[in-house]
């Protein structure tokens, strides 16, 4: 695991452990001090098993990886030139064999429960007849056919989605080392494939199904009810490989397309000035993988042409864009003033999709903001009918954190993600201490358990975690806010005939600050830098300076680059000011229409508790009113993290920018908090 996702699994296991706690204190204050211990131990125990859980699977993963690797190079061997002998059956697809044998297992099984009497005929015989059926059909596409003819056709989705899982990006590479590209290999019909995705296509299938056969015996001791139960695994292993996939598909056509004008540069900039291939800036661009996280495996098929990587590609607007390179190389075209003119239209094309995203995030907050001003009124309209208040209370508070996930969800589909990332350990470390603090001092009685132990883990959680950020914020904007004029005068420099490291060292003391340490490590050779831009900058720098492409014309155009992305950037945010302000003020303004709320709707119950005939109200009432209003002033603390997190992330792509939840979480602890003009 990448030390950053570990420091963000720590950070949020820690801190939910601790919210948690805290939320349980304040609405359970009557849980005795034995019971909490045992929870946290409980926690911390169920923690450590699944650890140990996640350690096994990877260990015995990798053995059971290693053998199926064995087996399907053995059969591909025997595969290469003759049919597949099995016994004296001839295949042509010995996986498809094999899964038709555990489908018609399966349905004997069935079957015989049911003359067994242990099934009745709905549930044994017809799922088995259907499986039967199923297995036979598989049968008849597995048996060898002396006369196959295969067109070839494009990659099906869990050729180009395989090679998108994180987890199997080594075995990928493994296997790219020792296999070719197969012309002879057909799954299921599905036209020309890799190898590799047989591998994970059978592996996941064959895993499936023998757990599925495992059980068999359990269902005849038992109830063959668990092998019913069961039967769907195969399936829906495969559905689940393919929705993954699918999801995986298109959060890398999303990043490929933000990646589009930056790659495109780097082609033009080989072609241009080196008098390299397309295809070499694309494996170039694979040897940055951190600055191309969506386009580099473009890299890896590149060697074989720029018509496999089009294929492979699964956003369209690359795949076109690779077509048009390949189609005006082939003819004899200038690729290189197709591509100096493809960099601009794909830098506006950006632009005009960030400021959609600002306008589709701003809606959307909108409407949690009027979803939350509409349950207030509703409050205010129906002040006298007791229960309407109490059920008021509850929907519009749990209501809010709801359509805060659902925003999440929405901008976790449209927001761009071409952006810096922090790794920052301390900050990780001191905002779960902090967030830990107010339960443990309630569990030793120093505060009152209540709502505000939640609004102060809230708040000290986000303070430390936002004070580190802000360090760290401070330093890239350091890094962005002379980028373009530090350029400018290497250019100046580069035209006065010094080399590109020798014109940073120059530029670095005109500029100074934290930008001129960054140009003079560039200088030595080292890209270190937080803001994603300026890496990028200071490698497409050391690309000029390898090539001998560090022409003025490139770095003016390398400038010009800077400036579009620097204004695109500032235009996208600023249309996201509103949403900003409504994120920081409305959990505010949602606690303190509580507080306001509460005395009134509460004496109104008092009455009503106290009056007599079919409108009173039984004494509980008032309690649970008590534990209502605790929910609805944590949830709404709640919620005003998660608007606070979700500004940030609409704002600076990114879910470490704390600096608007502090915010949100600072005022409506304030709210909850100060001494209010509450009525009497």
């Amino acid at each position: 695991m990448k030390r950053g996702r570990a420091e963000e699994l720590a950070y949020a296991v820690v801190s939910l452990t601790a919210l948690g706690f805290a939320l349980w204190l304040a609405l359970r204050p009557q849980v005795p001090t034995r019971g909490i211990l045992l929870a946290v131990v409980a926690l911390s125990l169920l923690a450590g098993l699944a650890i140990a859980l996640w350690l096994y699977v990877r260990l015995t993963g990798r053995l059971l990886s290693e053998a199926l690797w064995r087996l399907i190079t053995v059969m591909e061997e025997r595969r290469r030139h003759a049919p597949y002998r099995l016994w004296r059956i001839r295949l042509s697809n010995p996986y498809t064999f094999i899964a038709a044998v555990l489908v018609i297992a399966e349905a004997t099984v069935l079957i015989a429960s049911t003359a067994l009497g242990m099934l009745p005929v709905e549930s044994g015989l017809l799922p088995g007849a259907g499986a039967l059926a199923a297995g036979v059909w598989l049968l008849g596409r597995s048996l060898y056919h002396p006369v196959v003819r295969v067109g070839k056709r494009r990659p099906p989705w869990y050729v180009v989605a395989r090679s998108t899982f994180p987890a199997m990006d080594r075995l990928a590479e493994r296997l790219d080392q020792k296999l070719r590209v197969s012309e002879d290999l057909r799954l299921s019909g599905a036209g020309f494939t890799r190898r590799e995705a047989v591998y994970l296509v059978s592996s996941s299938i064959l895993l499936a199904a023998v757990a599925v056969l495992a059980l068999v015996p359990l269902a005849l001791l038992f109830s063959p009810w668990i092998l019913v139960a069961a039967a769907p695994l195969p399936l829906l292993t495969v559905l689940g490989i393919k929705s993954y996939a699918r999801a995986k598909l298109a959060e890398r056509a999303r990043l490929a397309e933000e990646e589009h004008p930056y790659v495109a540069f780097w082609m033009w900039l080989m072609v241009s000035g080196g008098g390299a291939e397309p295809e070499a800036a694309l494996i170039e661009a694979a040897r940055h993988r951190e600055l191309f996280p969506g386009t580099w495996l473009d890299g890896v098929y590149a060697r074989r042409g720029l018509g496999l990587v089009a294929a492979m590609q699964p956003s369209k607007v690359l795949r076109d864009f690779y077509r048009f390179v390949d189609a005006v190389k082939s003819s004899g075209g200038d690729v290189a003033a197709y591509l100096g003119d493809a960099v601009w239209r794909a830098m506006e094309a950006l632009r005009v999709r960030l400021v959609e995203y600002a306008e589709r995030a701003n809606a959307v907050m909108a409407l949690v903001v009027v979803f939350l001003g509409v349950g207030l009124f509703a409050a205010f309209a129906l002040v006298l009918n007791m229960h309407a208040v109490v059920a008021m209370l509850s929907a519009m508070t749990a209501g809010l954190p709801l359509l805060a996930t659902a925003f999440y969800l929405m901008l976790n589909a449209v927001q761009p993600r071409l952006r810096e990332k922090y790794r920052d350990a301390a900050g990780v470390a001191a905002a779960a201490i902090a967030a830990s603090i107010p339960p443990l001092m309630a569990f030793l009685g120093f505060l009152e358990p209540g709502a505000g132990v939640v609004f102060a883990s809230l708040a000290l959680a986000a303070g430390a975690y936002g004070a580190m950020w802000l360090t760290q914020y401070n330093v890239k904007r350091a890094e962005e806010a002379r980028l373009a004029d530090a350029l400018r005068i290497v250019v100046e420099y580069v035209k006065m005939g010094h080399p590109v490291p020798r014109a940073l060292e120059l530029a670095a003391e005109h500029v100074g600050g934290v930008l001129a340490l960054r140009l003079r490590s560039a200088a030595r050779g080292r890209v270190e830098a937080q803001s994603w831009l300026l890496r990028y900058v200071l490698s497409t720098l050391h690309l000029m300076s390898r090539y001998g492409a560090a022409s003025p014309e490139a770095l003016e155009r390398l400038v010009r680059l800077v400036e579009m992305h620097l204004q695109a950037w500032r235009e996208a945010r600023e249309r996201l000011r509103m949403l900003q302000l409504m994120a920081v003020l409305t959990p505010a303004g949602a606690v303190a229409s509580l507080r306001f709320l509460a005395p009134i709707a509460r004496r109104y119950l008092e009455t009503a508790v106290l009056s007599k005939g079919p409108m009173a109200l039984p004494r509980e009432v008032l309690a649970a009113f008590d534990v209502a209003y605790q929910w609805s002033l944590a949830l709404a603390g709640l919620a005003g993290l998660a608007m606070g997190l979700l500004a940030a992330k609409a704002s600076d792509q990114t879910l470490r920018n704390t600096l608007y939840a502090l915010l949100a979480v600072l005022l409506a602890a304030l709210a909850a908090m100060a001494p209010l003009p509450l009525p009497r």
